[in-house]
């Protein structure tokens, strides 16, 4: 990745994520660990980012058996682009990749509105 690539990403993070505990998305594009794989959607030009989804590989343990998954992580989107369908295209073709790596499940921490007509939904103990 290139360093215009790259603070793109970090601008776009820290405008979506504006809590005290994101302040580290001020100096890194990821949370707490650096995602695998990342899906994006460019504006005006390639390092214009408007909208990004990050996938990390994880295995769950189920009796015994292990099963990989996808950790949805770091979705977010411009303000002045929200409302125009881009987290649910990207989760779209996220959800098919993973199908294809053989990832029958997904985990994402985030709000039931917004993630709900993508099939998520909330799971409690």
């Amino acid at each position: 990745m290139d360093e215009q690539l790259n603070q793109a990403l970090i601008t776009l993070l820290s405008a979506c994520f504006t809590k005290p505990s994101d302040a580290r998305f001020k100096t890194q594009r990821f949370y707490n660990e650096m995602p695998q794989h990342r899906w994006y959607v460019t504006g005006d030009n390639k390092h214009h980012v408007v909208a990004h989804v990050a996938v990390h590989e994880k295995t769950v343990e189920i009796r015994g058996s292990s099963y990989p998954i996808g950790g949805v992580a770091e979705v977010c989107v411009h303000p002045g682009y929200r409302k125009k369908g881009l987290v649910k295209a990207m989760l779209t073709e996220v959800h098919q990749w993973m199908e294809q790596q053989g990832m029958h499940f997904s985990v994402l921490f985030g709000r039931d509105e917004v993630y709900g007509s993508s099939g998520y939904i909330r799971v409690t103990n």
